[in-house]
């Protein structure tokens, strides 16, 4: 059991930032309860002293190398007065009286600040837009660390590299952008073609937050009712989008007659190409290097193993940038992932084996929404205080109409880079399947119960994950050598 050196780095590198965790935030009760775990852990899968001396010291490691990590990350003091130019990388949703965002800072002696996070007064009605250029006039704050409060948001800055705020300044609108950038221009085109012919600004606005994540144009009222019946995971571009993506750029390149070599480099550098329009947020890095690991396997003539390839994009996730095992946004992409690899794919296995391959679909679809609803409830639970019971029924038929949108989405961008009068047909198309989406989503929302107001301590919480872990981590039957899939797991 666990005898690749990837799962002791993974579980080393998680219990390691545990401790960090329970050190910068000098919380004494989030040392012993992950000391306890670390105990337990041992204790329940009857690990051998000399086995736990080194994970001991792999957590060790661990620990210092997320201390420095942090340490590297937090030197940045002292505010900076600024005169330059803002480009908004991402705008975020707020009242008519402020502006807010992420975006870089062009200053004129052609010194830069990329990823400051905008927070300001909007004294004069600005509206703010990505393609324009803003001239700007403000004060830079160093962003203050998260440790000690349940800051989700700060998190969610800190782990995109964003380490400035900025909180008073006075923004003027200069034009468009003059000289964007080659992913800009395509971000651009992306947009445009997900805009044209579109009779409602409803659906449009829709279609642009499930293909790029833009919620900020979407009602209040429409936003309630995807986060009521628990599919707000839907504007979140990650494993749904990514995968969906690969999969019709993999047939479409096979369709071509291509070689397998080149079929596989082209979708590969199509998803790259799509989570670089669409921004690198921390679920669209983790199913772009599961892609990766996979198209790997498959050139390296190796069976498709996907709980290694999600072990080995959460280590080097997290190897990469440790400020992300705390942002919410991860926790919710890696924890689906982990429960359908945990709970939904080996449950569907041992209850479809005397079936036809159409209740086998039927029943490995009912696993895996259920067991990707229990995992997201438990952190819609803990964060947000609510629960939506009918989350794992919606999912089953809202996720196929969901994939057909990120289909059209895509050929609707190809379409408009080669044949631009082609265009109103996929997006006929893609109206009528969004008003689809929409009434089934407004239909869910009205269901009795459809969202439940439920607390949840850090205690409980924490408890429920390690249980989690320890099944997860369960040697499967027929393999109870080791933890990750062997030759004959090939499901995925």
């Amino acid at each position: 059991m666990l005898r690749y050196p990837i799962i002791w780095a993974n579980i080393s590198l998680v219990f390691g930032l545990c401790f960090v965790n329970a050190i910068f935030s000098k919380d004494a009760t989030s040392f012993v309860r992950t000391s306890l775990f670390l105990i337990c852990f041992f204790i329940l899968y009857r690990i051998r002293f000399k086995t736990s001396c080194l994970v001991i010291g792999g957590v060790t490691i661990a620990t210092l190398y997320g201390c420095f990590f942090i340490q590297y990350s937090c030197q940045h003091t002292g505010k900076h007065t600024i005169d330059g130019t803002l480009y908004f990388e991402k705008i975020f949703r707020t009242p008519s009286d402020r502006v807010g965002g992420l975006g870089n800072v062009y200053l004129k002696d052609q010194a830069h600040y990329n990823n400051i996070y905008i927070h300001i007064k909007n004294r004069s009605g600005l509206k703010v837009d990505e393609d324009h250029l803003y001239r700007l006039q403000g004060t830079l704050y160093p962003l203050r660390q998260p440790w000690g409060a349940s800051q989700s948001f700060s998190y969610y800055l800190w782990a995109r590299g964003v380490r400035y705020h900025l909180a008073y300044a006075q923004l003027t609108n200069v034009g468009h952008h003059p000289f964007p950038s080659f992913i800009q221009r395509l971000r651009r085109s992306f947009r445009k073609s997900l805009q044209v012919h579109f009779k409602d600004a409803v659906k449009s606005n829709t279609y642009q937050a499930i293909l790029l994540g833009k919620k900020e144009f979407l009602s209040e009222k429409n936003l309630n009712y995807f986060f009521n019946t628990g599919t707000m995971h839907l504007f979140a571009v990650s494993g749904l989008h990514v995968g969906v993506v690969s999969t019709f750029l993999f047939f479409f390149f096979k369709s071509l007659l291509l070689p397998k070599f080149f079929r596989l480099f082209f979708t590969l550098a199509g998803v790259f190409l799509y989570a670089s329009i669409v921004g690198f947020s921390p679920s669209t890095l983790r199913a772009s290097y599961m892609v990766l690991f996979i198209i790997i396997m498959q050139l390296c003539s190796r069976p498709v193993d996907g709980r290694a390839a999600f072990l080995n994009t959460a280590f080097f996730a997290l190897a990469m940038n440790p400020w992300q095992i705390w942002d919410v946004g991860f926790q919710l992409s890696y924890g689906v992932v982990a429960g359908i690899l945990g709970f939904g794919t080996p449950s569907a296995k041992r209850l479809s084996i005397q079936h036809n391959r159409l209740i086998r679909s039927c029943v490995a679809s009912l696993c895996i929404s259920v067991s990707a609803s229990l995992m997201s409830s438990l952190l819609t639970i803990y964060y947000w205080g609510i629960w939506t019971p009918w989350a794992f029924w919606v999912n089953l038929f809202l996720i196929p109409i969901a994939s057909c949108v990120v289909i059209l989405g895509t050929i609707s961008f190809v379409t408009n880079l080669i044949f631009p009068s082609c265009l109103w047909i996929i997006n006929y198309l893609s109206e009528h399947v969004i008003s689809l989406l929409l009434f089934c989503v407004d239909g869910c929302a009205r269901l009795p119960g459809s969202v439940l107001k439920v607390s949840c301590n850090s205690h409980v919480f924490y408890t429920c994950l390690f249980v989690f872990f320890l099944y997860a981590l369960k040697p499967r039957e027929g393999n109870s050598k080791s933890l990750t899939c062997g030759p004959r797991d090939t499901h995925l």
